[in-house]
């Protein structure tokens, strides 16, 4: 297809035959497989959306991978709603393919709670492959200041003069009419000391937005307790907040996912495995974890 074509992938078992298949290939081939359709699909501009039948063990863990290169999503439906899902995955129009964004902080600042592959610059610059976006896509991302033993050493920082701190997004990105395009985004923004003035300025339902996002990306990566315990923290912050929807929309968006969460961490218990062991996650599972790391705005306010 030409690049922002969209491909559905819809299964109603595990692939046990063929190409892919789980039981011929064994887990980790087959998992080597996917993993190339979805790149090969994410540098030509294809968007893979994954559907798989209730009631069918499919594997989603596997091969979510396909929607999560390229931009897709991944949904268990009944076969009587199929139409509607497919209503819904149609409407959302990819704008970009080969997304990349590099943001950079201010030398005194580091990311946190990212992935170290995925940071440079003594973790001052944070990259991202997007892949595929729609008008639906968003990230958000953590920053603090960095040790004091780093900072004493920066002769050309001195953080008692700074009231002004910048933030720069470079993105590159292929149009759908096949141009290479670059947009840098640059914005300076104010020092606040007074905590109570920021937390009152503060976005709560980004706020919540992010604690979701990252709390499902540390559960996918094995860390089912670190992502309870983060969620938890943000839970406890959410409640100081007057804004009353964001505080009800947290706990609505976010109930099914803990929910999950904690029987990933009861299975590795009985299991005997240690708490950041990767472990496979069912259909029902998996989907909810996904669509929680998809997490915007208008999705959180529903």
């Amino acid at each position: 297809g030409t690049p922002g074509s969209q491909v559905i992938m819809c299964t109603d078992g595990m692939a046990n035959c063929g190409i892919g298949s789980f039981g011929y290939h064994g887990e980790s081939q087959a998992g080597e497989f996917y993993d190339k359709i979805g790149q090969y699909a994410q540098n030509h501009g294809l968007t893979v959306n994954v559907i798989s039948i209730i009631g069918g063990d499919c594997n989603l863990d596997c091969l979510s991978k396909l929607a999560e290169l390229t931009g897709g999503t991944v949904e268990r439906v009944d076969p009587q709603s199929m139409g509607d899902n497919f209503k819904e995955i149609f409407s959302l129009k990819t704008i970009a393919t080969n997304v990349k964004m590099r943001i950079k902080l201010h030398k005194a600042l580091k990311f946190r709670n990212e992935s170290k592959s995925n940071l440079e610059s003594d973790k001052s610059v944070l990259v991202r492959n997007l892949g595929n976006v729609t008008e639906d896509t968003e990230i958000t991302f953590e920053y603090t200041l960095k040790k004091i033993s780093k900072l004493v050493l920066m002769e050309d920082v001195d953080l008692a003069t700074l009231t002004q701190l910048p933030f720069q997004a470079q993105i590159t990105y292929t149009a759908l009419d096949g141009s290479k395009c670059m947009r840098i985004i640059t914005k300076f923004l104010d020092i606040n000391s007074d905590r109570e003035e920021v937390e009152q300025k503060a976005d709560f339902d980004m706020l919540g937005q992010h604690a979701i996002v990252q709390s499902a990306n540390m559960a996918k990566m094995g860390q089912h307790r670190e992502a309870q315990a983060y969620a938890k923290n943000w839970g406890r912050k959410m409640r100081t907040t007057n804004n009353v929807d964001a505080k009800k929309n947290y706990v609505e968006n976010f109930q099914e996912v803990y929910k999950n969460l904690g029987e990933q961490d009861q299975q590795k218990q009985a299991m005997g495995l240690s708490s950041n062991a990767q472990m496979k996650m069912d259909d029902k599972s998996t989907v909810n974890m996904f669509k929680a790391t998809r997490m915007n705005k208008s999705k959180f306010k529903k």
